[in-house]
């Protein structure tokens, strides 16, 4: 027992005690009153102590409970403050989260914003570029083609004029009734052989030989003497004079005329071989330009040909394999393509190959 409910139990005994010395007690008590009152009082004090006992414990364990439930009350309290607070504290974040996130939204929508201005501007320019460049190339190519075109025209018109030269040239040579022979030579067409056909100079060829062959013989001009007979007069003698002095003025006049039309003539020559030249190296270079592309067709023909052939090589040996169409799309590099597979030339193949697979399988099962 605890030294506080001993002291309490002896102030109990002694208040007991007091109570029974002072009680109004008859004169008849006896022995065995005094031990029942004796015994009483011991289960008075017994009583009151065990109350007191009981209400410490009572007092603890209320107070002890109090404890508890103030105590569960304040952390309860401060719980809820807490959670309170805290939940302050996340809608604040949230908030503030929610603020940030639109911000950073608003911020890549404004970069985004940005991104697609440049963007179009970039395009804008570009397209503006490329418009330029097309029309610039436009503007180009037509002056490519009209200048090719004006060139064309200048030669077809310098072809006509020399065409034309070389007709009043063997006009020339027809008057004075040269041979066919040697104005084909002249033209250039004996050096071509079997090719002289493919001439352009041929036509006006065969028209000379014409016209030759029509043309009559050249006249022989008779020439008439002159006779002068002897003058005895003054008269006659003064005639001759004068007509002497005329006949000299003739003579130098004529001398020089000789000279001018020799001079005349030398040019002239000189101009007709020079044209007959000209017209002979154009005709050649022309022929020779032909057989070129002639030569560069064959050439191609046969580059052609062998492609066709390395072509049908290679489809027979997927044939016998039975290699299907989709690794040979991809073997044909038309995968990699994409939608720009059909301006291949491999695609071509690639149908090729396709109809003639379906077909073997068709064949086959």
């Amino acid at each position: 027992m605890r030294p506080y409910n001993v002291l309490l139990l002896t102030l109990v005994l002694l208040f007991a005690f007091s109570n029974a010395v002072l009680a109004v007690t008859p004169v008849t008590t006896t022995a065995v009153s005094n031990e029942a009152n004796y015994k009483r009082s011991l289960r008075v004090a017994e009583t009151t102590t065990n109350s007191v006992d009981d209400e410490e414990e009572r007092g603890l364990t209320s107070g002890l409970t109090s404890g508890l439930n103030k105590l569960k009350e304040k952390t309860q309290l401060y719980n809820m403050r807490l959670a309170a607070s805290k939940e302050i504290k996340m809608k604040d974040a949230a908030i503030a989260k929610a603020a940030k996130a639109v911000k950073a939204a608003e911020k890549a929508d404004a970069k985004a914003a940005q991104r697609v201005a440049r963007a179009e501007k970039k395009a804008a320019d570009k397209a503006a570029k490329v418009a330029k460049a097309a029309e610039k190339a436009r503007l180009t190519e037509a002056a490519k083609v009209a200048k090719a075109e004006a060139a064309t025209a200048a030669k077809a018109a310098n072809e006509v004029k020399n065409m034309e030269k070389t007709e009043a040239i063997l006009k020339t040579m027809l008057a004075k009734h040269v041979s066919p022979d040697k104005v084909k030579a002249e033209l250039g067409l004996t050096k071509l052989g079997a090719k002289a056909e493919e001439s352009k100079l041929y036509p006006l060829f065969v028209k000379y030989v014409e016209d030759f062959n029509k043309a009559p013989a050249n006249a022989v001009l008779a020439v008439t003497p002159v006779t002068t007979t002897a003058v005895n007069n003054e008269a006659d003698y003064k005639r001759s004079l004068r007509a002497a002095e005329t006949t000299a003025n003739s003579v130098d006049d004529e001398e020089e005329r000789g000279l001018t039309s020799g001079l005349t003539s030398g040019i002239s020559k000189l101009k007709e071989k020079a044209q007959l030249y000209k017209m002979r190296s154009g005709a050649a270079k022309e022929i020779k330009l032909k057989d070129a592309a002639a030569a560069k067709a064959v050439k191609a023909a046969a580059k052609t040909d062998k492609l066709k052939a390395k072509e049908k090589s290679m489809i027979n040996g997927w044939l016998n394999k039975l290699r299907t169409p989709e690794k040979v799309y991809k073997d044909l590099g038309l995968k990699q393509l994409g939608d720009k597979a059909t301006e291949s030339k491999n695609y071509r193949i690639y149908e090729e190959y396709m109809t003639l697979y379906y077909k073997r399988v068709d064949e086959l099962f």
